[in-house]
């Protein structure tokens, strides 16, 4: 297979430069390193929050059909909004189902096109507040590897 996104299997340091992984370093919750080619990412407790801390831009081809998969795990993720990968253009194109509470690795897939006109996108994991102003996320989340591939149809 040839992945799209860059270092998704998490074998080289993650700089934050321009094509690979962007993360929120000031936050606790930011990733701890790479351990084998999986990252981790703790949540504290202490907010309801709205997380977008974890992204890479990716370029693809207008009109093309494409399939993101992921393998991840989860450990005590709190609240009723769970993490989720998200691709966005100007609007979202894709959304993975959400990972809750204790989830062991799973594999996950999702296909998806890009319209016409756009080319660039956004490939984030997020999570969005929950509407309980008390539900603050706790938990630990691992990722080992992502891909972004491009599908022929037929």
């Amino acid at each position: 297979f040839e992945s799209l996104v860059w270092n998704g299997e998490f074998k080289t340091p993650m700089s934050g430069r321009v094509l690979g992984w962007e993360y929120d370093t000031e936050w606790v919750y930011s990733p701890k390193g790479y351990e084998e080619g999986i990252v981790k990412i703790e949540f504290q407790g202490e907010k309801n929050l709205n997380f977008n801390g974890f992204k890479q831009p990716v370029i693809l081809e207008e009109g093309g059909n494409y399939e993101l998969s992921f393998r991840a795990r989860s450990e005590g993720i709190s609240t009723d909004q769970g993490l989720y990968f998200e691709i966005m253009k100007d609007s979202v194109l894709l959304r993975t189902r959400q990972i809750l509470g204790n989830t062991p690795w799973t594999e996950y897939s999702n296909k998806f096109t890009i319209p016409r006109g756009g080319r660039f996108v956004i490939l984030s994991l997020r999570r969005y507040p929950s509407k309980r102003i008390d539900n603050k996320l706790k938990g630990a989340f691992w990722l080992d590897w992502v891909r972004l591939e491009k599908v022929t149809s037929g």
